[in-house]
Parts: C-alpha cells; sequence; structure tokens
C-alpha cells in the first residue's frame, strides 16, 4: 500500500508536472491569441481609418466632378441660350435686310416714274419750245407781211395820187 501511495504520488506528480505543461502552453497560446487580437483590432482601426480617408476622398471628388458637371451644363444652357438669341437676331437681320430690299425697290420704281416724267416733261419742254419758236416766226413773217402790205397800200396811194 505504501507502494501504492507512492506510485499514486509518482502519478500525481506526473499529472501536476504534464498540467503545468498543458497550462503553460495554454497560457502561451492565450498571450499569442491576445497579440493576434491586439493586431487584427489595430489592423481593423487602420482599415476603418483608411476607409474613413477613402469615403472621404471619394466624396471630395464626388463633389468636384458634381460641380464640374453643374458648371458644364450652366455653360451648355449659356451657349443654348445665346444660340437662340443668335438665330433670333439672324432673323430679323433677314427680316430688315428684306424690309430693306423692299424699300430700295421701291424707291428704284419711284425713280423710274419720276425719269420718265421728266422725259415727258422735257419732251413737252422741247415741243412748247418749237411751238414758241414758230409762233415767233409767224408773228416775224405777219410783221414782215404788214410791212408789205403796208408798203403796197401806200405805193397804191401813192399810184392814185400820182
Amino acid at each position: 500500500s505504501a507502494m501504492r501511495v507512492a506510485g499514486l504520488r509518482a502519478e500525481l506528480v506526473a499529472e501536476r508536472g504534464a498540467a503545468r505543461e498543458e497550462i503553460g502552453e495554454l497560457q502561451e497560446c492565450q498571450a499569442q491569441q491576445q497579440v493576434e487580437l491586439i493586431s487584427q483590432r489595430n489592423n481593423h482601426e487602420e482599415q476603418s481609418r483608411a476607409e474613413a480617408a477613402m469615403t472621404k476622398a471619394f466624396d471630395a471628388c464626388t463633389s468636384g466632378l458634381q460641380a464640374a458637371l453643374n458648371e458644364r451644363e450652366s455653360r451648355h444652357t449659356k451657349l443654348e441660350g445665346l444660340h437662340t438669341a443668335s438665330l433670333k437676331t439672324q432673323a430679323q437681320l433677314n427680316d430688315e435686310l428684306a424690309d430693306a430690299k423692299a424699300v430700295l425697290r421701291n424707291k428704284d420704281s419711284y425713280l423710274q416714274d419720276l425719269r420718265h416724267q421728266l422725259s415727258c416733261m422735257q419732251v413737252r419742254l422741247t415741243a412748247t419750245e418749237f411751238d414758241e419758236a414758230r409762233a415767233a416766226e409767224v408773228v416775224r413773217w405777219e410783221g414782215r407781211v404788214n410791212d408789205v402790205q403796208a408798203a403796197l397800200s401806200s405805193a397804191e396811194v401813192d399810184a392814185a395820187r400820182a
């Protein structure tokens, strides 16, 4: 029985040693897991910071792109407005040009009428001048006829006296 107690003691000591070894391994494993957990937590925090920085950069990029898009749309709207105004101005200029051409055609027609009237007046004036010249010639001839008749009458009176 003493042997048996000694054997049990030896067995117990051996089991204690094995248990201590196992406890040491478990503590080492636990410490290693804590180091890994701390590392993972640090990695997670870094990853969260990196994700936050990337999200912030993405948001800034998106805002910049939206602002550029808004500016482009604004310029496009302004250009459309200018193009529309240009088309209206071109149409107005075309209308004004057509009106000016019509006025010029009317003035040309009026000038042609005036030229025709002037030509007719010149013909009448020429005819009037010709008629006046003929009338003056007739008056001169009548004066000569009167002179000749007076001379003839005088000669007849002289002849009758004689």
